[in-house]
């Protein structure tokens, strides 16, 4: 993944339980992620797994849980 296309590299991570890693990229486009992947998953194993900051996650996850509790 090249940085300054969209998104931004932020990390590159080993495992340290065996083979592997993650690449963790910032980006605005999920369309560019899906081309990266397009691209490289001939050569490599990829998941892509989306996130967000702790504290929005935090802030959705009540959002969700007063409307179970509303409905």
């Amino acid at each position: 993944m090249v940085a300054g296309r969209g998104h931004e590299l932020l990390a590159v991570l080993g495992r340290i339980d065996g083979p592997g890693g993650f690449a963790v990229v910032e980006t605005d486009d999920p369309a560019l992620l899906a081309r990266d992947t397009a691209i490289f998953s001939t050569f490599f194993a990829m998941t892509v797994y989306p996130v967000l900051d702790v504290q929005e996650a935090a802030r959705i996850g009540g959002e969700a849980l007063e409307f179970l509790r509303s409905a």
